[in-house]
């Protein structure tokens, strides 16, 4: 698939999950959604119009949103829109975009092991994926890249390459990789990294590291240990999320969108499997971070609906546009620092 094509594809299809979660949920509460767009812009390509919602393609493929009558703030609502309803309907439309998002990434996960296969087994000798300004990013590993030798040991299985690459911290070594059946030798050196030692004891050891994901072994399985996999990979990604969203970590692993389409573009090299796991964890991850108490993100606005109930009455047009103002703030600092760090990641690329 054409890189590009790619990226698209894969925001039209979670922009797609989650909005149809809000839309769905709309419908059934009663609520007039008067749009159902994918993209943004002023323009607009009208598919087709049923039930009172115009299905529109805009010409910015970077969202979507779902247009539900009566829903800005202070805005007068007819009966049927949004701001009418009762918090508890209007917190279960909100609710019902991430979880959209949540059971899209599921199924997915739950349907590898009957169609790609599950990512089960030891890595192979393949790169899936470079991580920007890294020293395989510098020396010019691709995705797809076959590793036939590290320093001049044969490769032969991925664990194998990752103890030849583990062995050499600081040492420029060559490595002869198989590109499209062309045999190519790059040079690079495994940045070193200190590891908690193995036999234990509180001690380090430091090994090497190019910076580069390899290839998961992917296998097909039955129908029953697909869903059983599919479902211990949903929980043990979103648990790691999780982990790194709530520490430390998350200002040196957290990527924008540059790092996304970086990783989209590669996924999309490597084939469809890694494709359809990458649009997975893609989605776990837009389900878990849109219900950050953000406002302007959709657990903002269930926090905003909570703090109804705790008032017992709604809380005013200027009260709810100065928390969204304040929403739109925070989320712009967090873009701005996470394009910094993705564009300074590139840099080193430039060199």
């Amino acid at each position: 698939m054409i890189p590009v094509l790619s990226v698209i594809a894969v925001i039209i299809v979670l922009v797609v999950a989650h909005e149809l979660g809000h839309f769905l949920a709309a419908k059934a509460t009663g609520m007039r959604v008067e749009e159902f767009a994918v993209g943004f812009g002023t323009k607009k390509l009208t598919l087709l119009t049923r039930g009172g919602t115009e299905y529109n393609l805009r010409p910015i493929p970077a969202g979507g949103f779902v247009r539900i009558a009566g829903m800005d703030p202070g805005e007068e609502s007819p009966p049927d829109g949004f701001n009418a309803q009762s918090v508890w309907k209007r917190m279960l439309v909100i609710f019902a975009g991430p979880l959209a998002s949540f059971v899209f990434a599921y199924v997915l996960f739950c349907s590898l092991g009957m169609t790609v296969g599950l990512p089960l087994g030891g890595p192979k000798a393949e790169v899936s994926n470079v991580i920007a300004g890294t020293p395989a990013a510098e020396m010019g590993l691709k995705a797809g890249d076959q590793i036939v030798s590290i320093a001049g040991k044969p490769i032969r299985t991925g664990e194998e390459m990752m103890k030849a690459i583990e062995a050499n911290p600081g040492k420029r070594v060559p490595v002869v990789v198989n590109r499209e059946n062309n045999s190519v030798t790059l040079y690079g050196t495994p940045r070193p990294t200190e590891i908690p030692d193995p036999k234990g004891g509180g001690k380090t050891l430091t090994v090497g590291k190019l910076g580069f994901n390899p290839s998961p072994s992917l296998k097909r399985v039955g129908f029953v240990e697909s869903i059983e996999k599919g479902t211990i990979l949903s929980y043990n990604m979103v648990k790691q999320l999780l982990s790194v969203v709530f520490s430390k970590r998350i200002a040196k692993e957290a990527g924008g969108p540059i790092a996304i389409i970086n990783a989209t573009h590669q996924a999309a090299e490597s084939g469809i499997a890694h494709l359809v796991i990458l649009t997975a964890g893609l989605s776990l991850n837009f389900a878990v971070l849109n219900l950050l108490p953000i406002p302007v993100l959709d657990g903002g606005h269930i926090l905003l609906l909570l703090v109804e109930v705790a008032r017992g009455r709604k809380l005013s047009a200027r009260a709810q546009n100065a928390a969204l103002t304040f929403g739109l703030a925070v989320l712009a600092v967090i873009i701005v620092l996470v394009l910094a760090k993705d564009i300074t990641s590139l840099l080193p690329m430039a060199r």
